[in-house]
C-alpha cells in the first residue's frame, strides 16, 4: 500500500511477508518533471522512425504479392529443387 509523504518528495510502501508480518517500510524518492510534456499534432504519434530507416519497410501489399510469387515458385510443377545428396 503507498504512503505519500505530504511534506516531502517521498512514497513509503507498506507491504506484509506471507505469514502476514508487516515488512519493514520501504521509502522511495520522486521526483517532479519541470516541464509539462509537449502534445504532439493530430494524427502523429510519439514512436515515429528516425529518416535514416525511411524505406526499409515494404507495405502490406507488397508483402503479400511477393508471399503469392513465393507460393507459386514452392509448389509449381517445375520445381526443381533437390534434397542434399541427390
Amino acid at each position: 500500500m503507498p504512503l505519500w509523504d505530504t511534506n516531502d518528495t517521498v512514497i513509503w510502501l507498506k507491504s506484509m511477508n506471507p505469514m502476514g508480518m508487516p515488512n519493514p517500510l520501504q521509502r522511495i524518492r520522486y521526483q517532479m518533471e519541470e516541464a509539462a510534456p509537449q502534445m504532439l499534432p493530430a494524427g502523429q504519434s510519439g514512436d515515429s522512425k528516425p529518416d535514416k530507416e525511411e524505406g526499409k519497410y515494404i507495405t502490406r501489399e507488397e508483402f503479400e504479392k511477393m508471399k503469392h510469387e513465393l507460393e507459386d515458385l514452392l509448389t509449381s510443377p517445375t520445381n526443381t529443387t533437390r534434397k542434399r545428396g541427390e
